[in-house]
């Protein structure tokens, strides 16, 4: 089965009713409260990583049946289209990071040597308060190899307006769960693990994990 990814002249908007989505075919306008949160759910996961079924796997709150027919549903608007393949590679894998290797060329590190040191670096962040996971989710998108997070906060109503992918549902839930999850579909070359944050009695800090 084709690996799916979110067509580059693709666009998604939500609205108080529903999505609009743009592509090459046209715009359409899709309604609902649970298309939009579908869409929002759906769309990070269309990074040319998986396929159908994986992506399904990746959403257990929704049947299977149903994340296939709204993918087609989005091939047929031009939104979704399948990777293609190179030489052996996947499209998805191939121009994933070509813009920041063009950057890294740019300063001096030659071909992929910039990624590669993104791949095999690790990063500690400390506190999930809305800027840390505006940081996490940046970093995991760059390609970061490896993130660890530590956070005891659970998440409160001003976390719902301060962070894009928090739900009205994950009220009360472990910010760090949370945000691992993400980051796990979002990034899935990004290993994120997690801890409570812990200070000593002197005031240091407790690295566990």
């Amino acid at each position: 089965m084709a690996k799916l990814h979110l067509s580059p002249a693709a666009s998604v908007t939500p609205t108080d009713s529903g999505v609009i989505v743009r592509s090459d075919l046209g715009t359409f306008q899709l309604d609902g409260s649970d298309v939009r949160l579908f869409v929002k759910e759906i769309v990070p996961l269309l990074d040319g990583t998986r396929d159908a079924d994986l992506i399904a796997d990746a959403l257990p709150g929704y049947t299977r049946s149903s994340v296939h027919a709204f993918l087609e549903l989005l091939a047929e608007k031009g939104v979704v289209e399948r990777v293609r393949e190179n030489e052996g590679d996947t499209f998805g894998a191939l121009e994933r990071w070509t813009p920041q290797e063009r950057f890294f060329h740019k300063h001096g590190l030659d071909n992929s040597e910039g990624n590669t040191r993104l791949q095999n670096s690790r990063v500690l962040i400390v506190g999930l308060e809305p800027w840390g996971c505006v940081l996490a989710s940046e970093l995991a998108a760059s390609g970061v190899g490896k993130i660890h997070l530590l956070e005891n906060g659970l998440i409160g109503h001003d976390d719902l307006l301060s962070v894009r992918y928090f739900e009205p549902f994950n009220l009360g839930a472990k910010r760090r769960d949370i945000v691992q999850a993400f980051l796990s579909r979002m990034a899935p070359w990004c290993k994120v693990s997690t801890a409570p944050l812990f200070l000593s009695g002197e005031g240091e800090l407790n690295v566990e994990g």
